[in-house]
This record gives C-alpha cells, structure tokens and sequence, in this order.
C-alpha cells in the first residue's frame, strides 16, 4: 500500500476555505494507485491537475512516480487559498509542484496542447 501524502498541516480553518479531502480523494488515491505500474511505464513529462484543492492528489503521484524528478507537475485552480494549501503540501512532501492561480488551465492552453501525459480532474 503507497502512502498518503501528509496534509496533517490543515486545520479546520483551513477547510472553510478549501476542499477537505473526503472519500472520493481517497477513492481518486486507490485508482491511481492501482494504476501505479501502467504510470510508471509510461514516464509522463507532464502532470496537470485542475482543482487541485488540499493539493494531496497530485503529491501522491509526485511521491509515487519513479522518475518524479524527471517530470513536471502543474496544479491549476481559480480558488487563491486552494493554491496555496497546494504549495505548502508541496513543500510538506519535499515535492516540486508548479502552481498557478487560474480558472481550468486556461492561460496554458495553446502552450499544453497535446503535451500532457497525466491529467487529473476531480
């Protein structure tokens, strides 16, 4: 069983303010972890997540993948306080997620076109 990242830096404040995970983050954590060999194999350059909310998705696969280092991992959202509870699970991880403040991936559009590998949308 892999292990979820820590996001024991949340408070209830916190969750006023972003989306608290719940069970179908975990569900979300089961499936990619199910899917774990098949991701590894396929070596993604780039990972985008839209809504990334408490951030603990996108760490799991920045925590899990094999050559994490060699990929770039990129969390959208239009909520400000969802960004940086994403960074700061980031920096609680020891990940490097690259985070920006925007409604879907708009402002990435034409740069991301057929470029992302692993695109994760809850």
């Amino acid at each position: 069983m892999l292990s979820t990242p820590d996001y024991s830096h949340f408070t209830g404040q916190d969750y006023e303010k972003i989306y608290e995970p719940s069970e179908d983050t975990f569900l979300f954590l089961d499936a990619l972890e199910k899917d774990i060999n098949f991701l590894n194999n396929l070596k993604p350059e780039i990972v985008v997540e839209i809504g990334p909310g408490s951030g603990l998705v996108i760490n799991f696969l920045a925590k899990h993948l094999k050559d994490a280092r060699k990929t770039f991992f990129i969390a959208a959202d239009i909520n400000k306080d969802a960004c940086l509870a994403t960074q700061l699970t980031s920096y609680k991880n020891n990940n490097d997620i690259n985070i920006i403040n925007c409604d879907l991936i708009e402002p990435l559009m034409d740069r991301l076109k057929n470029k992302v590998d692993v695109l994760l949308f809850l």
